[in-house]
């Protein structure tokens, strides 16, 4: 049981919260107040406290819903674009958006959700590429790798990274040869 259970609320915890609302996730801002998730949230709401997402932002599952993907495949292609270091604020991330729960983002930009969802729309795997370029999908992921590619969380590239990375390669195999 947290230490402040069953307590009232004093003066200088409610104004701890309003500043820590919306910065953490509620979770740890229950543990951090010494309270249970069930009282944060309730009194939050008693204050007037925004629920849910940050203005100018929107949450994974409605990112993905506009984006046409399920919520699963959306998580994975914001890993993608993190992974490849895009032009999402991560410093930004934990500070503004703040909710992160179970190692997942909750919330995301607007304008930086649609930026993903159409570069990652866009990508391609080995095996997409292969067909294009005429190199065995295997071969091209380990070229990529020489490269200097991450293959975490996947081995997606843009189609020009692709022919970039066929056309510099010395042993090419590209479907005019």
């Amino acid at each position: 049981m947290p230490d402040r259970h069953g307590m009232t609320w004093e003066p200088s915890e409610d104004a701890r919260l309003c500043v820590l609302w919306g910065e953490l996730d509620i979770y740890y801002l229950a543990r951090r107040l010494g309270r249970t998730v069930i009282a944060v949230r309730e009194r939050a709401r008693l204050l007037g406290l925004p629920r849910g997402v940050a203005p100018g932002y929107l949450s994974l599952s409605e990112a993905a819903r506009r984006a046409g993907y399920y919520d699963r495949s959306f998580a994975r292609a914001l890993a993608w674009w993190r992974s490849r270091s895009g032009p999402v604020d991560t410093k930004r991330l934990p500070a503004v958006v703040g909710t992160r729960r179970r190692g997942l983002w909750t919330q995301i930009e607007e304008t930086d959700a649609a930026d993903i969802a159409a570069a990652y729309a866009q990508s391609e795997l080995p095996g997409q590429a292969s067909a294009r370029l005429g190199v065995t999908p295997w071969t091209l992921a380990r070229w990529a790798k020489a490269a200097g590619y991450t293959s975490a969380p996947m081995l997606r590239l843009m189609p020009e990274e692709w022919d970039a990375l066929v056309a510099s390669h010395p042993k090419k195999r590209g479907p005019t040869e």
